[in-house]
């Protein structure tokens, strides 16, 4: 559903106006956990108490992959139980996990990616099953709260990304990211999308590395297509 423009929203906003962007990186407000939490279970569905009702399945696939993935996840398996349901388990997940912020990403990453497809798939609302936010609007309020709420992440090309400037991300990330898509810089966009995990991890030079390699592949390609001969074989230094 929209985000509804209210009173306490304009005070806010006045009180921003003419300020950098600015937003933190290591925490998740409480509310905006609440928020993604009614999206998520507007968008995929509520699921049911053991996991297996109309959209059980799609909560016990999340579950399931992050159980694999994330320690932190598991705990909350043993502390409270499956027969909870998978929905129960990635909500309560989301709701109360404070000490791994990049698990709670996992959890929103996958979640975000479920949606994507449903979007993509042409999915509709579906009331009887408990779908009652369609999933392209999910996704787009989605990003909308953790905006407002000065939260630097956002899902975008499939993952979840750090934002450090609204103006930079828009006019110099997204870009990079549509023109990467195309086939032939396919191994530079592995490379630009790896550099994004390292920097979000904090890995700096890992990241200019990964950054580095894109922009090597990038050339590399441009080359190629114009017949210009170059070094294939020469790998790039770190």
């Amino acid at each position: 559903m929209p985000v509804f423009d209210t009173y306490a929203s304009r005070v806010r906003r006045a009180a921003q106006a003419g300020q950098p962007d600015v937003y933190v990186y290591d925490a998740l407000p409480p509310f905006l956990r609440h928020q993604l939490n009614l999206i998520f279970i507007g968008c995929i569905g509520p699921g049911e108490t053991n996991g297996w009702g109309q959209n059980g399945p799609a909560w016990v696939m999340i579950a399931g992959m992050l159980e694999r993935e994330e320690e932190s996840f598991t705990e909350v398996i043993r502390q409270r139980g499956r027969m909870r349901g998978g929905c129960a388990i990635c909500m309560d997940y989301l709701t109360n996990e404070l000490r791994d912020l990049n698990g709670v990403l996992s959890l929103i990453e996958i979640c975000c990616r479920y949606i994507a497809v449903r979007a993509e798939k042409g999915f509709e609302v579906s009331p009887e099953q408990g779908i009652t936010q369609h999933p392209k609007d999910g996704l787009e309020e989605i990003n909308d709260r953790f905006r407002n709420a000065g939260v630097g992440f956002k899902f975008d090309a499939g993952r979840i990304m750090r934002v450090d400037s609204e103006y930079v991300h828009a006019e110099v990330v997204r870009e990079a990211l549509s023109l990467l898509r195309a086939p032939e810089f396919k191994e530079a966009n592995g490379e630009f999308l790896r550099a994004h995990e390292h920097y979000r991890a904090g890995g700096l030079r890992d990241c200019n590395t990964a950054a580095l390699r894109s922009m090597e592949s990038v050339l590399k390609a441009i080359c190629a297509a114009r017949g210009w001969p170059h070094g294939q074989k020469t790998p790039l230094r770190s």
